[in-house]
């Protein structure tokens, strides 16, 4: 399809993240709204909540789980909507899952919480800085991006804080393998990570004078930055 449309959506809500996979799809909204990709159609289905919602993520399982306000994580599994615990009463900002086994979710005050399968596990992220996105390749492979530069690395067992070379907020980050990710940020920042290291990407078409909110990869040499 070449053009764009615009779905109707049963919400007047602002939507803060979306995953599209190729059975569905699942939105982040405030409000406590959320939006199911559910046989070519937007639907909303809220969990039994009031809080506003920042991160969405979807695992090769199918299951779609949402972050947000106060430490919450809902799963929509098998039809149904379920809390999680988190073990924090921090806000959530992003959510990303690898697989049904594994996932990371992030937020203020340097928040950081890992899935195991059964439940969302406490580990020191290492910084007290707000982390606003996270992205893992692998069981023991993510990288989650914040405040002031701040770059921290998910090992498998723990994580590491890694040096940006910035000072600018940093808002997103896109793991392609174990050994490379993007991050992008405030001021045009563009970072990239290779060779065990994160270096300031240049290129005379990104422009230096716009703040970088999100960045998608399709492959190691096609990414989106908006």
């Amino acid at each position: 399809n070449s053009d764009f449309n615009t779905p109707y959506f049963n919400t007047y809500q602002r939507v803060h993240d979306l995953e599209i996979t190729s059975g569905g799809g699942v939105a982040a909204c405030e409000r406590a709204d959320v939006l199911l990709l559910q046989n070519g159609s937007w639907v909303v289905d809220r969990p039994a909540t009031t809080a506003w919602f920042y991160g969405a993520a979807a695992t090769p399982g199918g299951d779609y789980f949402v972050c947000g306000d106060a430490g919450e994580i809902h799963r929509y599994s098998g039809g149904a909507w379920q809390e999680l615990s988190s073990g924090t009463s921090s806000t959530l900002k992003d959510i990303d899952m690898f697989s049904d086994n594994r996932g990371w979710a992030v937020g203020l005050f340097g928040t950081a919480r890992v899935w195991n399968g059964t439940s969302w596990q406490y580990y020191s992220s290492q910084t007290s800085r707000f982390l606003r996105g996270v992205s893992g390749s692998s069981d023991s492979n993510a990288w989650a991006v914040g405040d002031l530069g701040t770059i921290t690395h998910w090992t498998g067992t723990g994580f590491q804080v890694e040096t940006s070379g910035t000072s600018n907020n940093l808002y997103d980050v896109a793991a392609i393998s174990d050994t490379e990710a993007w991050a992008v940020g405030d001021n045009g920042t563009v970072l990239h990570h290779e060779s065990g290291a994160w270096n300031l990407y240049t290129h005379p078409n990104l422009p230096a004078d716009v703040d970088f909110r999100s960045i998608v990869v399709n492959a190691a040499d096609d990414i989106m930055i908006v």
